[in-house]
This record gives structure tokens, sequence and C-alpha cells, in this order.
């Protein structure tokens, strides 16, 4: 069991994380900012004690299952990825009852409709 609380891996062009995320149980901030990330595994579910989470600047498109476990999340930021409406990113805000702050924008599911 490793005693992490912040993971700051921004910037490394980073194609993929680990499935390793379940041994990281103190893990409270994780900033995977500007990769070039298309998923994330469904083992940061198990990161109980995950407060903030940056992953904005990748080419996500969903968000695993597991993230809604993640009950002390009060912060995410996922702008300017490639969730689309159908994913429903919107709908964490059902499910993580401690989310204060959720950034979509730059987003196509934030992209306004209007003519």
């Amino acid at each position: 069991m490793l005693e992490s609380q912040e993971l700051m891996i921004n910037d490394n062009h980073l194609l993929a994380l680990p499935s390793s995320f379940r041994n990281l149980t103190s893990l409270t901030t994780l900033d995977a900012s500007e990769n070039k990330l298309a998923t994330i595994p469904d083992e940061l579910g198990e990161c109980l004690m995950l407060e903030e989470l940056f992953l904005r600047d990748n080419q996500l498109v969903t968000l695993p299952d597991g993230i809604r476990n993640c009950s002390k999340l009060r912060h995410i930021d996922l702008a300017n990825n490639l969730f689309e409406k159908k994913s429903k990113p919107g709908d964490l805000v059902l499910y993580i009852d401690a989310l204060a702050y959720l950034d979509l924008k730059g987003n196509p599911c934030a992209k306004s409709t209007k003519k």
C-alpha cells in the first residue's frame, strides 16, 4: 500500500494510466491533465479518498463507472476533452454528493446548440 496523497503526472504525453491505482488508497488529488489519455482505468474508483481529479486537455470520451465510488470527490476538471452528451458526464452530480465543481467546457457536450 502506497501512502501518496497527491499524484501530479500532468503534461507528460501519457497514453494510458496503470490499473495499479487500487494501491493508492490515500490518494486525494490526481492531476493527469495535458496528456493524451483516451481512457481512465476503472480501478480509479477504488481511490476512495480522492477529492480532486484534474483530467483536462486529454482525449477522453467517457469515465469509468467506478468513479461513482469516489464519494469524496468535490472537484472534477474534464475541460477540453471529447465528451459527448450521450456519455452523460454531467450525471456525476447525481452520484457524487460531495461534488461542488465540475468543468466540462471545451467538450462537445458543452457546446451551445443555438443557431
